[in-house]
């Protein structure tokens, strides 16, 4: 498997927890288990696939078929490409283990402006500690 579908897949999992950053904070605890904004429903474990349960569900919740926001699969898949974009000039296969540590901070780095652009579009503000991070 490559470096680059790794780093994708990873992307589509941190994807997905911006979206709880970006949805909850401030708002409520980042703990807990999703649920649906409408009907309050607890959502399954496989209906919380990165983009994929999003495609099954044709975009809506299984309870009440309220709408579920495009955003949640766009942040997924968005991040997933920016990740995988990081990881492939370190390698087409695993053959050759790249140095982790500048890889994992590009990851961090770009999840946090992900994080920004994507709380800033939907709130028109940034947090001050999300910038003062990014600053750093």
């Amino acid at each position: 498997m490559s470096i680059a579908l790794i780093a994708f897949l990873f992307g589509l999992i941190i994807g997905s927890f911006l979206n709880v950053l970006v949805i909850r904070s401030g708002a409520r605890s980042l703990s807990g288990r999703s649920a649906c904004m409408s009907c309050g429903q607890m959502i399954y474990w496989y209906d919380n696939i990165p983009v994929l349960s999003w495609l099954m569900l044709s975009g809506k919740c299984r309870r009440c078929k309220s709408a579920i926001s495009i955003q949640y699969p766009l942040v997924e898949f968005t991040t997933g490409i920016v990740f995988a974009a990081i990881a492939y000039p370190y390698g087409a296969t695993l053959e050759a283990i790249p140095p982790a540590l500048p890889i994992l901070l590009s990851f961090a780095v770009a999840a946090l402006y992900i994080a920004i652009a994507v709380y800033d579009m939907r709130h028109t503000i940034i947090p001050n500690g999300w910038a003062y991070t990014a600053a750093v």
